[in-house]
């Protein structure tokens, strides 16, 4: 595990210089990939204000860590997390 952390780290410290692309793709992957077909299921499975919510939190993350210009591994690491809440929002509506 720890192999992998270093890598992990590694891999987003070259990322460093590259800092405004990777903010652009996190951005554009965001909200043209992940977040509309959240917001379709949440619509169409009447979700309730728990998921909006969870959604909406993550996506203010996701914005506030790119225009902090944090580090890309924090950054990186925030966006992955919110893809995984998103994909837990979209099971939840699938399966209730």
């Amino acid at each position: 595990m720890g192999a992998l952390i270093r890598r992990y780290n590694s891999w987003t410290e070259t990322l460093e210089f590259n800092r405004l692309l990777v903010m652009a793709v996190i951005i554009l992957i965001h909200t043209c990939v992940v977040v509309p077909p959240t917001l379709l299921l949440m619509l169409h499975a009447d979700a309730g204000a728990i998921p909006y919510l969870v959604m909406t939190i993550f996506s203010f993350m996701i914005l506030v860590s790119n225009l902090a210009v944090m580090p890309t591994r924090v950054t990186i690491s925030i966006f992955v997390l919110s893809t995984i809440a998103h994909l837990m929002i979209v099971i939840y509506c699938l399966v209730g």
